[in-house]
């Protein structure tokens, strides 16, 4: 739990502890607010298998792993496309374009026409 307060800011409250019956494994559900990435509350699964023959192995998965794999996905996908995230500050909206119009609005109006870098996309919206 050490490596999610380091990774995500915030301490873990584990909901869930599961332990095999070889007692190797062990699975831990916890929620935690983060401050780092993307901030706000987040859950996830730790989990760490050990042997008597070698040191532990352990993983983490969270919603926010997820959500940032589903980000970069779409950002690979919107420039093997051509296509680009763009902001309109005027109505403080978010929209798809082809790379020539986002190039030809944030040229036009830099002020008003922004392109959205993966960081900021939102989801259900952006992606």
């Amino acid at each position: 739990m050490q490596y999610v307060t380091a990774r995500f800011g915030g301490k873990p409250k584990v909901t869930h502890v599961l332990k095999s019956k070889d007692g190797n494994s062990l699975a831990v559900t916890f929620t935690v607010k983060a401050s780092t990435e993307t901030p706000g509350d987040m859950t996830g699964l730790a989990l760490v298998a050990v042997t008597a023959s070698g040191p532990g192995k352990g993983a983490v998965l969270s919603d926010q792993s997820f959500d940032s794999q589903e980000r970069g996905f779409a950002a690979d996908d919107y420039a093997l496309l051509g296509n680009t995230v763009v902001r309109d500050r005027d109505f403080s909206e978010h929209g798809l374009a082809s790379d020539n119009l986002a190039d030809a609005l944030t040229q036009a109006d830099p002020n008003r026409f922004q392109e959205v870098p993966p960081s900021q996309c939102v989801k259900g919206v952006d992606y």
